[in-house]
């Protein structure tokens, strides 16, 4: 995107109504999962500055769509800690959650207090993503990392939800 593009762009979001700002999130979700290499880089590089306009606007709507289409760290911890529980399932459901370069940087979420807090519909969306590493599902098998703590009734539920996964 061009520098003059940006600018237009940054302008119509920081004024735009909130069902407009999820949309153009939801929108340019789709070309950040089809892009690959070097130019996906570039895409995240300019949503980020983006992502933390509307971060900004404080708008329950926009926070939903940044929980579900965002994919910079920041904006993503920030909206799953002042979200309620439909926000952080959303978060915790985004396909970019677990992507190789947010899990380089620290968590973007804390799972090990997400299962601690064991509500159910945080831990279902949770392993319903398809997108989660291999690690989660040798640490949820096995009991360990994050899932330590884990009650037992919550592990059984969660590996029962297991067999729901897309990616299995």
């Amino acid at each position: 995107m061009r520098d003059y593009e940006k600018r237009i762009t940054a302008t119509f979001l920081s004024s735009c109504s909130p069902d407009k700002a999820y949309e153009w999130l939801s929108a340019n979700a789709k070309a950040l999962v089809s892009v690959g290499g070097s130019r996906l880089w570039d895409l995240k590089r300019e949503r980020k500055v983006l992502e933390y306009l509307l971060l900004r606007r404080k708008i329950p709507l926009i926070d939903l769509g940044l929980a579900q289409f965002g994919c910079t760290p920041c904006v993503l911890r920030i909206v799953f800690s002042r979200g309620g529980a439909g926000v952080r399932c959303a978060v915790l459901a985004n396909p970019l959650l677990f992507d190789h370069e947010l899990l380089s940087e620290d968590p973007v979420i804390d799972l090990k207090a997400v299962a601690k807090r064991g509500d159910r519909r945080e831990l279902e969306a949770l392993v319903l993503n398809p997108h989660l590493p291999d690690s989660f599902y040798e640490h949820l098998l096995n009991r360990k990392e994050h899932f330590a703590e884990l009650s037992d009734r919550d592990h059984k539920v969660m590996l029962y939800r297991l067999g729901d996964n897309p990616r299995l």
